[in-house]
């Protein structure tokens, strides 16, 4: 909102000002090592008797205040500089010297008095003004009433747990105003208004709700991805990291900032310190992660844990007789044993260390990353299940999750497959190499990438899947759309079929326009790449949704102002509450708040 429609604007620069110069106060107090009186519970009964006048002569006082404090502090300065430019005469004049010592002395008094004074009362002027505050930064969001003078129109959301507070906020009103105040509560039919959302979050799982409503925020009643963030995100990162020395240093490093929360929290931090400490939390969980997958990576400041090589599977022994040929076929590996936990440290010394370890690391990152990507499209048809979307269960849950697993998921079964294989005397196969000849050769398998039997129909089939689903998550949607709402068209006969009966997208009658026919089309071009690219992204749509939603605000604005006149022409000052009828469940329901307040 620009300056223009912010009719408080000048109060709100006026208070930032007043602010200032308590802050100017608290930092001269603090310089004289002065404490400062808290804030009394018997101070806040006043801060509702504060009038308008009083807030003025607060102001012209605070003035005076400043000006006489920044004097003396100019005073003090330059008898200190003068001080010092004397002691060079200090044998001269003696006796002046003495009058500048006692000058300095009761300057600095009377500036320890002054600022002990102001200490006494800064925190009760810091609440009015801060209270001041917040009143005109709430009226900077209202707007003005064209048919109500003085009329001021606030509107916002509430949930529906909060209307009990909301209820004894009007009653303490009608009771507590010594004005003509008379509060009104009415429910309105706001049937297809699309909510807002709002996630309850506590100190611990605010940091990752953050975190991903920065890409993305959950429409109402929407399933919360946040919840599961909490385990998948620092285990991912750990994942990546690897290292337990690292680790510890990061979880400690988090463990600090939670013991010492309450005093930082109180401290101004700045922009970077300020940022760790949001996310404290989740640096502490990405440490204790990364801790567990370091030990398993047997990886400790990118060093390796050599316990004891006596409980390696591994005999690195002198005997005679062996050969290159038996080391590279049959290896020192003893049947039936194994290494306790993690990566077995006879690897260290191995020749192919870092090829093992990558490919190791490689290949489990690429199973996890397919799992996690196959979750999140499960949770999107959790969403369509709930909100009766079958078509997009269809058109899009059924494509994306045989496109995902066509090749990614085929690929990670043949990771499984040559893990459990025994490669001893035969060649491994290279993974790479096969996914590639799927796509370029479909139906040939070359005889050292052979895995099992069928290996060349199976691919195959899978490759015609995944062409298929590409354009069946590209074309299906938008086609089906623009035949139901086309009544000429020969399809529309689907309307009908019991699979999509009650589906949102049908129903609304008449014909596609051009603009949200490119507009669709668009949106499910998205909805394809996105999933070729792991990515879930349904900010379009969600612009798109946001868009029609002010466009209906803005027009029914004039009927509301009408409403509100004829509600409150009998009375000089109102606060109307209106409340939203429930669109699905009772207790999830949302409301409208609107205050119309008559000076």
């Amino acid at each position: 909102m620009n300056a223009i429609n912010r009719p408080y604007i000048s109060e709100m620069r006026r208070y930032n000002l007043i602010n200032d110069i308590l802050r100017y106060f608290r930092i001269k107090i603090r310089e004289e090592h002065i404490s400062i009186n808290p804030l009394k519970p018997q101070h806040l009964k006043y801060l509702s008797s504060y009038t308008q006048h009083d807030i003025d002569e607060l102001e012209q006082r605070l003035r005076v205040l400043r000006d006489r404090v920044e004097h003396l502090c100019k005073t003090k300065e330059k008898l200190e500089k003068q001080e010092i430019s004397l002691t060079e005469e200090r044998w001269v004049h003696e006796k002046f010297d003495s009058l500048l010592r006692n000058v300095l002395l009761a300057s600095q008094k009377a500036l320890f008095n002054q600022l002990t004074e102001i200490a006494g009362s800064l925190e009760e002027w810091y609440a009015i003004i801060m209270k001041e505050r917040h009143i005109y930064h709430i009226l900077n969001r209202c707007k003005k009433s064209q048919y109500l003078k003085g009329g001021i129109i606030l509107r916002a959301w509430i949930t529906a747990y909060d209307m009990d507070t909301l209820q004894e906020i009007v009653d303490d009103i009608r009771t507590n105003i010594d004005r003509n105040t008379l509060p009104i509560i009415n429910e309105l039919d706001m049937e297809g208004e699309e909510p807002p959302t709002r996630q309850e979050t506590n100190k611990f799982t605010e940091g990752f709700q953050n975190l991903i409503d920065s890409y993305g925020i959950a429409k109402y009643q929407e399933v919360n991805p946040g919840i599961f963030a909490i385990t998948t995100f620092p285990f991912l990162f750990a994942i990546m990291f690897g290292d337990s020395g690292h680790g510890v240093l990061m979880s400690l490093f988090g463990l600090t900032m939670i013991l010492l929360e309450r005093r930082l929290s109180q401290t101004r931090l700045n922009d970077i310190v300020e940022i760790l400490f949001s996310g404290r939390y989740i640096i502490f969980m990405m440490g204790l992660f990364s801790i567990f997958t370091g030990l398993i990576y047997n990886d400790c400041f990118s060093k390796s844990f050599v316990f004891s090589f006596k409980n390696s599977a591994y005999k690195f022994v002198e005997k005679p007789g062996i050969t290159n040929e038996f080391v590279e076929t049959k290896g020192f590996k003893e049947q039936g044993k194994s290494f306790l936990y993690g990566m077995d440290p006879g690897w260290i010394d191995a020749s192919n260390s870092i090829i093992f370890m990558n490919s190791f690391k490689m290949k489990m990152s690429i199973i996890i990353g397919i799992v996690q990507m196959s979750f999140g499209v499960c949770l999107n048809v959790v969403n369509d299940i709930y909100f009766n979307n079958r078509i997009n269960i269809f058109c899009e849950f059924i494509p994306e999750i045989i496109m995902l697993n066509s090749l990614f998921g085929y690929l990670c079964l043949l990771i499984i497959k040559k893990w459990l294989t025994d490669w001893t005397g035969a060649s491994a196969p290279s993974l790479l190499n096969i996914l590639i000849n799927m796509v370029l050769k479909p139906g040939q398998v070359k005889p050292d990438e052979h895995m099992y039997f069928g290996q060349s129909l199976v691919q195959f089939i899978l490759l015609i899947l995944f062409v298929v689903c590409i354009f069946w998550l590209l074309l299906a949607k938008p086609y089906v759309i623009f035949a139901e709402r086309n009544p000429h068209h020969k399809w529309s006969k689907w309307r009908y079929l019991p699979f999509f009966t009650e589906s949102k997208w049908f129903g609304d009658g008449g014909g596609v326009h051009g603009e949200e026919t490119e507009r669709l089309m668009g949106t499910q071009y998205n909805e394809t790449y996105d999933p070729l690219l792991g990515n879930e992204d349904d900010d379009e749509e969600e612009d798109y949704r946001n868009e029609q939603n002010q466009n209906e605000e803005d027009n029914t604005n004039q009927d509301e102002d009408n409403n509100a006149s004829e509600e409150s022409s009998n009375t000089m000052s109102a606060i109307i509450v209106e409340e939203f009828l429930p669109r699905r469940q009772k207790e999830e329901r949302p409301f409208i708040i609107k205050f119309y307040y008559y000076y």
